[in-house]
């Protein structure tokens, strides 16, 4: 709502009597028109590893947010609680040669479920919660063999031209560089390989690459190989693997310019590409980078004062 503006808002009333609850929710915080996907993933009731992982990110950054649109999930315990909880469950799914299982008492890995929740434990290290150390770099020695490893895909894009396909290096590999770096043990000989073959690396794997230099503090090479400009990468949906999608690798470019470079122009723009996509969002993957780099974003601006007056049927 634009300061001195107003807006009506018409309540739907073609409901069975008795069935129908309505709630309004003004906040400052302008991602909070996602706060649909936020409640979705706070209340998400399974528990693999990458469903885990998506249920804490939000709850790790935005415990106000989560308690203002999820209040059914916090009436005994609040976010931090189910921070401690889900780390303690992601060390109990760690396996002998460091990864994560895909699902609690199994024995099958997830890479990106193990990159993934890397990620999370170097997060919520950094803000103030007890991640074990023996496991966490038992998790990055992991992610720091796997790097290595030069495997790629098949990886298809949709551009004005047409439909392509190309082999790229899997994805999984530049984000573990990526979350490497975050945690202080980056591997610049493999970020070098890459740099130097960048038909090997897509498009929002290029941020994460960059991603990575600076937080090296080699900004030089950052330089050379973020994008100049924003492109949106769209790219088919997997329901395994890396789980990618259009939104989640658009999603991972924000969350890195915002992490490293957050004056970049690109993220408004990004941001707009993302809000008018918002519908198109349906896997956990997509709402937890979406949200939390709309997030991230909302917060740089989110010390402006908001004053607010509803009238119902013309009362205040």
């Amino acid at each position: 709502i634009a300061a001195g503006k107003e807006i009506k808002i018409d309540v739907p009333k073609n409901f069975l009597k008795g069935t129908q609850s309505t709630t309004i929710t003004i906040s400052r915080f302008p991602a909070i028109k996602f706060a649909k996907h936020l409640k979705y993933l706070v209340g998400y009731p399974h528990g693999c590893i990458e469903q885990t992982v998506s249920q804490l990110f939000p709850q790790l950054y935005f415990e106000d947010i989560a308690k203002l649109v999820a209040p059914e999930m916090y009436r005994t315990n609040n976010p931090v609680y189910y921070v401690k909880e889900g780390i303690r469950k992601i060390e109990s799914m760690q396996l002998y040669d460091g990864s994560i299982a895909y699902w609690q008492g199994g024995t099958e890995t997830s890479w990106w479920g193990s990159v993934y929740a890397a990620h999370f434990l170097v997060e919520a290290k950094k803000a103030g919660f007890n991640v074990s150390e023996s496991m966490l770099n038992k998790l990055t020695k992991y992610l720091s063999q796997k790097a290595k490893d030069q495997s790629t895909f098949d990886y298809v894009t949709y551009l004005p031209t047409g439909r392509t396909i190309k082999k790229i290096a899997s994805k999984e590999i530049l984000y573990s560089l990526y979350v490497l770096a975050l945690a202080g043990e980056g591997d610049i000989a493999t970020m070098n390989y890459y740099k130097a073959r960048p038909h090997l690396v897509s498009e929002d794997m290029r941020y994460l690459l960059a991603g990575s230099y600076a937080l090296m503090g080699r900004w030089n090479s950052y330089y050379e190989i973020v994008p100049n400009a924003f492109t949106p990468e769209r790219t088919d949906r997997l329901t395994g693997g890396s789980f990618d999608s259009d939104i989640r690798a658009n999603a991972i470019m924000l969350n890195v310019l915002l992490e490293v470079e957050p004056a970049n122009k690109q993220i408004p723009l990004i941001i707009k590409y993302l809000t008018q996509n918002a519908d198109r969002m349906y896997s956990t993957q997509e709402r937890s980078f979406a949200f939390l780099a709309l997030g991230k974003a909302a917060s740089l601006n989110a010390d402006a004062n908001v004053t607010v007056d509803i009238l119902v049927d013309g009362s205040s």
